[in-house]
């Protein structure tokens, strides 16, 4: 019997697989977490300016996505290398590396996606 390739329509990612992919137990973020994999399979789908992920290329649209929202994470979540200190009685963030991953979030997506990108004038 010979394998095929069979569409179905299914989420990109699911919040097990984000919350597995960041380490979080619990359910405490889970409603954060819904919107941003909203936003970065949105996000992904826009860069590529397609409506459907491609047979073939369910994984690099997959891992983009968990790229995007893990780099989300980094900069705003718990452990997120934002901290706030108290300077005179107000409070003050400190962001450390976070431009940092951000630009290596941005080069790992594009060279995911950049093979699936439509190009348009």
């Amino acid at each position: 019997m010979s394998n095929v390739v069979v569409a179905e329509l299914a989420p990109l990612l699911t919040i097990d697989e984000v919350k597995e992919h960041l380490r979080i137990e619990g359910n405490d973020d889970n409603d954060r977490l819904e919107l941003w994999i909203g936003a970065a399979v949105g996000a992904v789908m826009r860069y590529c300016n397609v409506a459907i992920v491609p047979i073939g290329a369910e994984f690099e649209f997959k891992v983009a996505a968990l790229i995007w929202i893990e780099d989300q994470w980094r900069q705003i979540g718990p452990e997120s290398g934002l901290r706030s200190e108290q300077v005179d009685g107000a409070f003050s963030r400190t962001f450390t590396d976070v431009a940092t991953m951000s630009g290596l979030a941005k080069m790992t997506i594009g060279r995911l996606l950049d093979p699936y990108r439509i190009m348009r004038v």
